[in-house]
């Protein structure tokens, strides 16, 4: 079965890093404003968003936990955002 076209072209696959158990439960969900990933399959994630967003300029995240660690200024940076 062909995967449906969603315009969006995957950066890498954490599937290997979620966790592996029997719960059904999404990785993520739309309940609260930040959702977090296991810190592994993040970094990874952000590693790879990262290396996508060198042409833009980052901004630096607001202290005290830093949770907003990739928030670009997109002004400039050419092409569809």
């Amino acid at each position: 079965m062909e995967r449906p076209r969603t315009g969006i072209t995957p950066l890498i696959d954490i599937s290997s890093l979620l966790p592996k158990n029997n719960c059904s439960a999404p990785a993520g969900d739309s309940g609260p404003v930040v959702t977090r990933l296991p810190t592994a399959a993040y970094e990874a994630l952000r590693t790879a968003f990262q290396q996508e967003m060198l042409h833009c300029p980052s901004i630096p995240p607001p202290p005290p936990e830093k949770l907003l660690d990739t928030c670009y200024n997109l002004k400039g940076c050419g092409g569809e955002t």
